[in-house]
């Protein structure tokens, strides 16, 4: 599948922001992978994010699985529900595109919680100066 986020902006992140996932589907857990999963997050825009993980999500369920993301980008944890829309494989590693459907109240958190992550990474910058 192609899919090219329609956005003005992708954060990428210097060191991969930590998360845990789940796979969910008809809004329940997978079985019998009831923990979370941890993953990185490469990159992150308002309506998707990009991950990595040493988890292999079979093909037979790429189609029908979300994933149930929880992260924090400065101080607020944020939960969010993905499709995934590609794969990739990168060494031992997979790389994961996701897609969040409809999720305003995240979208806005995700844009404030960069906007203060960002401020802090530049004065922590001119200090070094």
């Amino acid at each position: 599948m192609i899919f090219k986020r329609n956005e003005g902006f992708r954060f990428t992140f210097e060191q991969p922001v930590k998360a845990a996932f789940r796979l969910m589907k008809n809004g329940e857990p997978i079985e019998p992978q009831a923990s979370y999963i941890p993953a990185e997050i490469l990159d992150i825009s308002p309506k998707g994010m990009k991950i990595s993980t040493a988890f292999n999500i079979k093909d037979e369920l790429s189609e029908d699985v979300q994933f149930f993301i929880i992260y924090c980008l400065d101080t607020l944890e944020i939960q969010s529900y993905g499709e995934m829309v590609w794969k990739r494989r990168n060494g031992d590693e997979f790389v994961y595109g996701l897609y969040f459907h409809a999720q305003e109240e995240n979208e806005q958190k995700i844009i404030s919680e960069l906007k203060t992550r960002r401020r802090k990474e530049l004065k922590i910058g001119e200090r070094r100066s």
